[in-house]
């Protein structure tokens, strides 16, 4: 079963087009594709459609492929960007390793043009991905620091109050205010209660003294 893919191609012959066309369906292709040649054509293809790849031609009449590589990236679409050449030299590779193209290929080795588009498809998928991962990651971090930054506050603003509630009880002679705060069974068990206010004897004494008092009126009665 063939794979569906949205080709754009950068290309003013028709016949080299269709040649890389014959080459993605022989590697398991179904290309839904288009071929522009100019800048002003490239600009308008990639607001029509989402583009899964691009092959460019690298030397065109009034447009070179670098030139439509910069347009894309200026875009800030990550799409897979492989460029074709009948003959390059060495200067021209490695300006073309800079640019930034995912690929490069020669037109008499088009046999690996369908499996360098699978691999560049499966690469950007990966970055798209991670892209998306990142993005979580750091919106999960925002939100944990602007939780943890919320619940700091609210204890420091908390010893602030109860400092200052404090230092004003006992400023002014009252008990802490935590301590009031406190259930009276709990402050009863930790009070110490008060001594009496005359000696331990004096009960007692005034007792023994009444008692003598009755003795002594009943043996008058007696008489």
């Amino acid at each position: 079963m063939r794979r569906p893919l949205r080709v754009l191609i950068i290309e003013d012959s028709e016949l080299d087009a269709q040649l890389l066309l014959r080459h993605l369906r022989h590697g398991g292709c179904d290309p839904e594709w288009r071929r522009v040649e100019t800048a002003a054509e490239l600009m308008a293809a990639l607001a029509a459609t989402d583009w899964e790849v691009i092959l460019s031609d690298y030397r065109l009449p009034n447009f070179a492929g670098l030139d439509a590589l910069k347009l894309v990236q200026s875009c800030g679409r990550d799409l897979p960007f492989i460029l074709v050449s009948g003959a390059i030299g060495e200067e021209e590779t490695a300006a073309v390793v800079q640019a930034g193209a995912s690929d490069f290929l020669l037109k008499d080795r088009l046999a690996r043009l369908a499996p360098a588009v699978f691999h560049e498809l499966a690469a950007a998928a990966v970055r798209r991905q991670r892209t998306v991962a990142e993005s979580a990651l750091g919106e999960s971090e925002t939100r944990y620091r602007a939780w943890f930054e919320t619940v700091e506050r609210q204890n420091l603003e908390l010893e602030e109050r109860v400092a200052e509630r404090t230092a004003s009880a006992h400023a002014g002679g009252r008990p802490n205010p935590i301590d009031a705060a406190l259930p009276k069974s709990v402050q009863q068990r930790h009070q110490v209660p008060p001594a009496p206010s005359g000696p331990p004897h004096s009960c007692l004494c005034h007792q023994r003294k009444g008692r003598l008092a009755v003795e002594r009126a009943r043996q008058r009665h007696r008489y």
